[in-house]
């Protein structure tokens, strides 16, 4: 039986005036009718052009260029549950082609911010740096570190080790290093660099020997303390503690503009001296600023016949005792003037 016309296949003739005719009763294809109004014929065309051009289609190149790897890790992503994607500032999820920016996961950006947490910089080796700074321009302003607390520049493991010892909340600015310290100035020309080492043994001094002073002849300091001064003087020492050999200046030396000895009249006590007889008086040391009394002479007996017996200071440097003797035979009234040595005692 034909699929096409339903009907079984039956040869007959029929008479005609010009003879038998081969009778067909098989029905066209354009003539059977589809449920939708269309003829099978125009269907069977719509078919064969399907089934001719069945690879070739507009989702094609994309099916193409599916692989085993692709459809595997589709599948790892479909697991995942990836439904949108966000940065760390943002409030929502976006999907599809999502740019995220510095500013939408909060991060710095390359033109600059302010950052409000700790930041550390690890190094891997001694040949990497972990920071360079430079400025805009030549005049540009290089780098300014500030801290609440204190802050700690240091060169090799010295900044991470006084991290132990020194308080974060003291107010404090630590220059730290392994080694030497060098301060450098005049950079702008490096050949005419010029630089002052403090070096690890607590030595400060310039690079350049016989250079560079402490303060200036406009710009001194109040005060300066040592324990040992070396080289020479240029200029007048103002007061010294000791000398070479370790005396005290204050109590070995004098000034040479102030008299070192001084000598003043002491006038004894009167007294009155029979005649052929003699006598004795005492006087009081006059107190001498600065000085002390260390001796008496005597100087006058203020008569023609009396003489001096003797005259003396006291040990206990307050009185001069003298003695005289009336060599004529009338008494005498007199008051005998000696002379006191003084020296200096500052």
């Amino acid at each position: 039986m034909s699929i096409l016309s339903g009907f079984k296949k039956i040869r007959r003739h029929i008479r005609l005036p010009d003879g038998y005719k081969l009778l067909s009763f098989w029905t066209s294809s354009q003539t059977v009718e589809m449920d939708d109004g269309t003829t099978l014929e125009s269907n069977k065309t719509k078919w064969d052009d399907a089934s001719t051009k069945k690879h070739e289609h507009t989702n094609k190149p994309a099916l193409d260029s599916i692989t085993s790897e692709k459809v595997a890790k589709w599948n790892i992503l479909s697991e995942s549950n990836v439904t949108g994607i966000k940065g760390n500032a943002e409030s929502s999820y976006r999907t599809g082609n999502v740019n995220l920016s510095s500013a939408n996961i909060g991060a710095l950006s390359t033109t600059g911010g302010t950052l409000t947490g700790n930041l550390s910089f690890k190094m891997n080796s001694s040949t990497q740096t972990p920071l360079k700074i430079y400025g805009g321009d030549t005049n540009g302003q290089g780098i300014s570190v500030g801290a609440g607390g204190a802050a700690i520049i240091g060169g090799g493991k010295s900044a991470k080790a006084l991290e132990s010892v020194v308080s974060a909340t003291n107010e404090e600015l630590h220059l730290a290093s392994d080694n030497n310290i060098y301060f450098d100035v005049n950079c702008n020309t490096i050949a005419n660099r010029l630089q002052v080492i403090l070096d690890k043994s607590r030595n400060f001094y310039p690079a350049t020997n016989n250079n560079g002073a402490i303060g200036t002849s406009s710009h001194k300091w109040a005060n300066m303390y040592a324990t040992t001064f070396h080289g020479a003087l240029d200029g007048a020492a103002t007061k010294a503690a000791q000398d070479g050999n370790g005396n005290i200046i204050s109590n070995t030396y004098w000034n040479k503009t102030t008299d070192l000895v001084i000598i003043r009249d002491l006038s004894l006590n009167q007294l009155t001296v029979q005649g052929n007889w003699d006598a004795r008086t005492t006087g009081t040391v006059a107190n001498i600023s600065n000085y002390k009394p260390i001796a008496a002479i005597a100087k006058d007996t203020c008569s023609a016949d009396v003489c001096w017996m003797y005259c003396y200071l006291d040990p206990d440097k307050k009185t001069v005792r003298g003695g005289i003797k009336n060599t004529v035979g009338n008494d005498k009234t007199l008051s005998p003037i000696a002379q006191v040595i003084y020296l200096r005692t500052s």
